[in-house]
């Protein structure tokens, strides 16, 4: 199933996620996947390489694109996803469209069940979601300099 999708500012790239799921709808296989727009239709990117260092054997999810698409911010988690997992918020970065992302690095300021990054226009602000006592809560955080 494809879930999570997020689209580019100028609305030529579609960044969305190939997931595989249990018979009690929990997602077991789940890595980000680029598509790009050719004439006015988004297809699948030839060069997912971009992608290499992001996609691993857990789960990766609910990515974020910067405006200037050098940061890619997404959720990574050990499978199963269950209310004992811990899923975390990482960030990718690269010096141009042309170069695949960077190994990603764990944005350790934000902790605890925390999913589904987006960054501001201005690239600033990170706002995700956390779970506390059964219930998700928004959060932000300002990128530090």
């Amino acid at each position: 199933m494809n879930f999570d999708v997020e689209v580019s500012k100028d609305g030529n790239s579609l960044y969305f996620v190939d997931g595989r799921f249990d018979q009690i709808g929990g997602p077991y296989e789940a890595d980000i996947v680029l598509a790009e727009k050719r004439n006015g239709i988004f297809q699948r990117s030839s060069n997912q390489s971009i992608l290499a260092n992001i996609n691993t054997s857990v789960l990766e999810y609910a990515a974020c694109i910067s405006s200037n698409q050098l940061e890619l911010y997404f959720t990574r988690v050990d499978p199963p996803l269950t209310a004992s997992s811990t899923p975390q918020i990482y960030v990718a970065t690269r010096n141009s469209t042309a170069e695949p992302f960077s190994q990603p690095y764990n944005i350790d300021t934000i902790s605890g069940f925390v999913e589904a990054p987006t960054i501001s226009p201005d690239g600033q602000i990170i706002y995700y979601h956390k779970k506390e006592n059964e219930r998700f809560t928004l959060y932000m955080v300002r990128k530090q300099r």
